[in-house]
């Protein structure tokens, strides 16, 4: 309780600081006492920042315990800053059980975005559920329903100075 009074109180910054100085041990045992509310709020404030380091070191096991608390949001909001590499890096490890769980709260979005960035290197077994929205083995690429989809997927995705760099 200590630690999340802490951190509330100072806006996460002393979260942050611990967590870069301790290489994340922190926050992964805060996490797991408070389930993941010490590491959204840091998240929140320094754009997932802080998640992406802890999960670089951990394999992502701090992403997929504040994402089953918190329906997924946490692994979204990385997923909009780092161009789905977060969500990449867990699926890797978690045969897409994170990325599934997060698919499925947003329609599919976050799935489409990642699979179109990595070409077929989604797990299988994700591809196989959002089939009828992507296929990441066409090696022609998406026809025009796709593309649409794909186009509005981002829309909700990307902030607006990505979508205008593409």
């Amino acid at each position: 309780m200590m630690a999340l009074h802490v951190a509330q109180h100072y806006k996460g910054m002393l979260a942050l600081h611990v967590a870069q100085h301790y290489k994340g041990m922190l926050a992964l045992i805060v996490a797991q006492h408070y389930k993941g509310m010490l590491a959204r709020i840091v998240a929140q404030r320094y754009k997932g920042m802080l998640a992406r380091i802890v999960a670089q070191r951990y394999k992502g096991m701090l992403a997929r315990i504040v994402a089953q608390h918190y329906k997924g949001m946490l692994a979204l909001h990385v997923a909009q800053h780092y161009k789905g590499m977060l969500a990449l890096h867990v699926t890797q490890h978690y045969e897409g059980m994170l990325a599934l769980h997060v698919a499925r709260h947003y329609k599919g979005m976050l799935a489409l975005h990642v699979a179109r960035h990595y070409k077929g290197k989604l797990p299988l077994h994700v591809a196989q559920h959002y089939q009828s929205t992507v296929n990441t083995n066409d090696p022609t690429g998406p026809n025009d329903s796709r593309q649409q989809q794909y186009d509005s997927a981002l829309h909700h995705i990307l902030p607006a100075r990505e979508r205008e760099s593409r």
